[in-house]
């Protein structure tokens, strides 16, 4: 055997221990592929972001285009408000757990280090670590402290999961 086979060996024998640890606490991998759903179901169709979108950056000609983005602006807004509540309950629920996560180069993370890296907010939490409860107070400020990075971990997660997040999901969620 040589040195790169027994390398790889160990390597893949270390994937797999942290794999069933991961496993047993809650891989976040089936999670995200729900919420990937979840997201799908309630977004509408791309040719309406599209137009959204146009109608929103353009200045309008007339009174009729100045209420047309209006009610557009308003449907728009509210589509990020409920894709954000949504990506809020998702992210702090996988905090709580303290699950992990597919890194972008494959290996595995812990959810509630990343998190804490991303945040500041979260850092000053001073949550405790992974498989230990997180108490109920705690939990309401956690979630404020999600309400602006929660839309941004859901994509970066969806695509660790190498699920296929299209444009238009990603100005649904992020603008």
């Amino acid at each position: 055997m040589t040195a790169s086979t027994e390398l790889s060996a160990e390597t893949t024998a270390e994937n797999e221990s942290r794999l069933k640890a991961a496993a047993e606490q809650g891989l976040l991998i089936d999670d995200a592929i729900l919420l990937f759903r979840k997201i799908v179901d309630r977004m509408p169709t791309t040719t309406w972001l599209l137009e959204t979108k146009r109608l929103v950056t353009m200045e309008p000609a007339s009174d009729f285009d100045a209420r047309r983005k209006a009610d557009v602006e308003e449907e728009l807004d509210d589509l990020r408000r409920d894709l954000r509540s949504l990506a809020v309950d998702w992210v702090s629920g996988w905090y709580a757990r303290g699950g992990f996560y597919v890194m972008k180069d494959g290996s595995l993370g812990d959810f509630r280090h990343y998190m804490n890296d991303l945040s500041p907010e979260m850092k000053a939490l001073a949550v405790p670590g992974p498989g230990q409860e997180i108490p109920p107070q705690t939990m309401e400020q956690i979630r404020m402290a999600m309400e602006l990075s929660a839309p941004a971990v859901v994509i970066e997660l969806m695509k660790n999961t190498h699920l296929v997040v299209s444009d238009a999901m990603t100005y649904a969620l992020l603008g």
